[in-house]
């Protein structure tokens, strides 16, 4: 599953698991989890992060497959992969592991005026002063991500099918819902 910053990854994922009965691997929490551990691993993922390196696609891949061999239940990635580069040293893991992938599920930010207006009341005045964040730099942020989706989500079309779901927080208050409505309709 990929999805455009700001649109609700966490509660779709979580329908999708209920629903599918999926396990959820998020690339970025185990990175995470290793990291704070103090395991090998960590002390590795840490020592990438203190040089200002960019963790080696190789080495994300094989905590990836760890976590994938952990049980043969389905499994649901989120968020992942982020850059070409992993996008293929992803799929070459999958075909190592002879994974089958159903389906990849988009979720696409619209309207992108009302969630920027939106999030610059979540965070508030004080914040948004101390760290410049205005409207502009705010939407510039979620365009340059959308950007990053959209060009794993054309690499994922050559092979998959790719299911898009519009995520329009001003018309769809309910976001569960929503979500629950779009999962039973795909």
């Amino acid at each position: 599953m990929h999805s455009d910053i700001y649109a609700e990854k966490d509660n779709f994922s979580e329908l999708l698991s209920t629903k599918f009965e999926l396990r959820i691997i998020s690339v970025g929490d185990l990175i995470r989890t290793e990291y704070k551990s103090g395991s090998e691993i960590g002390i590795k993922i840490k020592e990438y992060i203190d040089n200002g390196t960019l963790i080696p696609t190789e080495f994300v891949n094989s905590i990836l497959e760890n976590e994938i061999l952990i049980d043969n239940k389905d499994i649901l990635i989120v968020n992942y992969p982020s850059t070409e580069e992993l996008f293929h040293g992803f799929t070459s893991l999958v075909n190592h592991l002879e994974i089958i992938i159903d389906k990849i599920w988009h979720l696409k930010l619209t309207n992108l005026d009302y969630v920027t207006q939106k999030e610059l009341i979540n965070l508030g005045e004080i914040y948004t002063a101390k760290y410049e964040i205005t409207n502009d730099t705010l939407k510039e942020k979620i365009k340059v991500k959308q950007e990053n989706v959209n060009k794993i989500i054309e690499l994922w079309k050559r092979d998959n099918r790719i299911i898009t779901i519009d995520v329009d927080y001003e018309n769809n208050s309910d976001m569960r819902t929503y979500f629950s409505g779009q999962i039973k309709s795909a």
